[in-house]
């Protein structure tokens, strides 16, 4: 009798574990992709400097608390971290909006990409743009 309650126990335990997993790696259900679309541009580039330009569309039903920004990074996939040039602002509503960059090191290929992210400027909701643009800073 021990040992069937010990195996149910312990089975009952993995299955437990493995449940928490899955439904704590469960990506967030949001719509944000029904609300915002947006694209960039980067120019004004220098040797330790550079301008993202996101242009984002936001649905009619916007009430405001969201960011958009751009990162930056020397590799191909830019991420969500204030060590990698990540720069937010307030949306107020569709339209354009100019993030500059400096402090970079010149000759320097970097990686950018738009995002709109919730109410912090570093929040858990999160819509990336589409697309990364490579992008070097002139030699000093």
């Amino acid at each position: 009798m021990k040992k069937i309650f010990g195996k149910t126990f312990y089975l009952l335990l993995i299955l437990g574990i493995i449940s928490m997993l899955f439904t704590s790696c469960k990506k967030e259900d949001n719509n944000s992709e029904d609300t915002f679309s947006m694209s960039i541009q980067v120019n004004s580039i220098t040797s330790n400097s550079m301008s993202c330009i996101v242009s984002v569309t936001t649905d009619p039903s916007y009430s405001g608390g969201w960011y958009v920004g751009c990162m930056l990074g020397e590799n191909n996939f830019p991420t969500l971290s204030e060590n990698n040039g990540l720069l937010t602002i307030p949306i107020n509503s569709s339209g354009q909006y100019l993030i500059q960059f400096t402090n970079l090191q010149p000759n320097t290929r970097y990686y950018v990409e738009g995002f709109v992210t919730d109410g912090t400027p570093y929040g858990k909701t999160v819509y990336y743009g589409s697309d990364v643009i490579p992008v070097t800073t002139l030699a000093k």
